[in-house]
C-alpha cells in the first residue's frame, strides 16, 4: 500500500523507495519538511550511528557516494561526521492540501531486532494538526 498526498502527485511511502535519497534529491520531499535542516542533520547522524560497528555494507557505501555526489547538503552533513539520531521532539510538515502540521516525534529501539527502530509521529489531541488530519480522513 502506498500513501499519496493529494495535490502533489508524489508517492511517498512505497516499497523500495529510499526515503533518505528522497529527502536529499526530491524537491517535493524537501518542501514537505518545514524543519528540513534539522530533519536532514538528524537523518544523516542516524545513518552514521546505524553504520557504526557494522561490517561495511557495499550498498551503504554506494548510497553515501551517490548522495555526496548529487547533494551538496548531504555531502556537507556527512563530512561533519555527527553521529546520533535526533532525540524525541517535534516535526513540522507542510502538507500540499491542508497546510502546516506539527507532530510529536518519538523513537523506540525494538529489543532483539538487530537495531530496528520504530519512529512514531502523532499530533497533540485537540490541536490544529489533529483537526486537519480528521478533515483529510473525511475527504478520502
Amino acid at each position: 500500500m502506498s500513501a499519496q498526498l493529494p495535490g502533489d502527485g508524489a508517492v511517498r511511502f512505497t516499497p523500495g523507495r529510499n526515503l533518505l535519497r528522497a529527502l536529499f534529491l526530491d524537491p517535493a520531499e524537501r518542501r514537505l519538511h518545514l524543519d528540513w535542516d534539522a530533519t536532514a542533520a538528524g537523518v544523516v547522524g542516524g545513518l552514521r550511528q546505524a553504520a557504526v560497528g557494522e561490517s561495511r555494507d557495499p550498498r551503504l557505501d554506494e548510497l553515501v557516494d551517490e548522495l555526496c555526489t548529487s547533494s551538496a547538503s548531504f555531502a556537507e552533513l556527512w563530512t561533519r561526521a555527527d553521529v546520533g539520531y535526533r532525540p524525541a521532539g517535534t516535526s513540522h510538515l507542510n502538507h500540499p492540501v491542508i497546510g502546516e502540521l506539527l507532530f510529536r516525534r518519538n523513537r523506540f529501539v525494538i529489543p532483539d531486532s538487530d537495531g530496528q527502530i520504530l519512529q512514531i509521529y502523532h499530533p497533540e489531541p485537540g490541536s490544529a494538526t489533529s483537526e486537519k488530519l480528521a478533515l483529510l480522513k473525511i475527504a478520502r
